[in-house]
């Protein structure tokens, strides 16, 4: 499993589309929104908070 930052707007582009495996994890920070276009697997999605916490998680998100 690999940790991938996504803090600009290339690493936001490249997101999990190319070169991931199943378990990788991709941190976008800051990020309002997810977009699942032309995503080839479901995906968890946790929205986590300045304070570290966890807000909302959602399991198997669709493309």
């Amino acid at each position: 499993m690999n940790i991938r930052i996504a803090c600009n707007p290339l690493f936001r582009i490249k997101g999990l589309l190319w070169g991931a495996d199943a378990e990788d994890i991709l941190a976008l920070m800051p990020c309002n929104d997810i977009h699942s276009c032309f995503m080839r697997r479901s995906i968890d999605i946790a929205f986590v908070g300045h304070d570290g916490k966890v807000i909302k998680s959602v399991r198997s998100f669709p493309p």
